[in-house]
């Protein structure tokens, strides 16, 4: 359920008054949950990655975008190549942050590739 977590303290610890750590979650789409189970949820999956001591954490807002990434499936790898150039970007597999890292992930595989085939 959890697709990326960033602990914004150790970018920049004055975004917390005390020596607590500030975490960004962000979930894949759960249409059918609530906020609460939600929330439940990422605790249950957290613990697994961070143990126990998450339990004492505080979630201290939930912000619901349901639509801010298109629910789509994967059009391809996120990179081609066209007469000889390699072209790249999450428009070419799926809109999001993690579609532009594996795009760009792709296409540094493919252009090792072709390089290596020369």
């Amino acid at each position: 359920m959890i697709n990326h977590v960033a602990i914004l303290t150790n970018v920049q610890p004055t975004y917390s008054e005390s020596s607590d750590a500030l975490l960004s979650i962000s979930l894949r789409p759960q249409s059918e949950a609530s906020n609460d189970e939600l929330v439940r949820r990422a605790i249950e999956e957290l613990r697994l990655w961070f143990g126990d001591s998450v339990s004492q954490w505080v979630p201290l807002e939930l912000l619901v975008t349901r639509e801010a990434i298109p629910t789509i499936p994967a059009f391809g790898p996120g990179w081609e190549r066209r007469n000889g150039v390699f072209i790249a970007g999450d428009y070419l597999t799926y809109g999001s942050q993690n579609g532009a890292l594996a795009a760009g992930r792709g296409v540094a595989e493919g252009v090792l590739a072709s390089l290596s085939a020369k």
